[in-house]
């Protein structure tokens, strides 16, 4: 067996702590945000916040800092949080107009529509199988709804029948973008490590992402293309309205 020299092991035990120590204190001696207002241990880990959240009060707990400290608060080490009435109106008047009374109505038809399509499906499935499923046939409608009123077209669950891989996706993510929301470092090692849990959470992640883009994409060329009467959605208004906005 070959046996390391007692100084050469020393030397590589200096070097890793001395590694470790300059990525440690470098961050923090050239951090760009430590004159925001904060808890001490927020500049070194986010380890309490992620506890509030695992527990279920960190709202509660972020709003706290809020009172404690200014409407700018650092809650980890690379988040800050913001409470501004200011930010929030003008979030407000850009999602007023789509969900008041009028719009609301104008959309009613496309709600009926969908409405009665599910019931002639759940008749359908009455003659042939001799049960509903009621649940399956509103989660069908439900999303097909949202993807309407969200960017003008329908997923056509309600057409098929059964849920594709986009329902499967939208069901499933909640349980597990909670945790990759928390913590993300679990979502950026299951790209490398073996755990088909936070797997699942990144692919089904992405594959949500790339369908957002193009369903936004189709929306955005059908609007070009009748850019005087285009189909109503609840957020046809709210790029445009959002430059206005914050360029006054």
């Amino acid at each position: 067996m070959y046996d390391l020299p007692v100084n050469s092991v020393l030397v590589a035990i200096f070097t890793i702590f001395l590694v470790t120590f300059v990525k440690v204190l470098c961050p923090i001696h050239n951090d760009p945000i430590s004159m925001v207002p904060r808890p001490w241990l927020s500049r070194w880990t986010g380890a309490v916040a992620e506890y509030h959240w695992v527990m279920g009060n960190r709202p509660k707990y972020v709003h706290n800092l809020h009172k404690k400290y200014s409407p700018i608060v650092r809650v980890a080490p690379d988040k800050i949080d913001i409470c501004d009435i200011n930010a929030h109106s003008i979030r407000r008047r850009l999602l007023s107009s789509p969900m008041s009374d009028t719009s609301l109505q104008s959309m009613q038809p496309t709600i009926d529509m969908n409405i009665q399509l599910a019931i002639r499906q759940m008749r359908h499935e009455m003659k042939s199988r001799g049960s509903i499923d009621i649940f399956k046939w509103w989660y069908l409608m439900s999303t097909d709804l949202i993807g309407q009123l969200t960017f003008g077209h329908t997923f056509q669950l309600l057409e098929r029948g059964q849920k594709n891989q986009l329902a499967a996706d939208l069901e499933t993510l909640p349980r597990l973008g909670m945790i990759g929301s928390a913590f993300p470092t679990l979502l950026q090692l299951a790209a490398i490590l073996p755990l088909p849990y936070f797997w699942n959470a990144m692919k089904a992640g992405q594959r949500i992402a790339e369908y957002a883009d193009q369903s936004l994409l189709a929306y955005k060329t059908s609007v070009t293309r009748d850019a005087v009467n285009p189909k109503p959605t609840l957020f046809t208004n709210y790029s445009m309205r959002a430059r206005i906005d914050y360029r006054t």
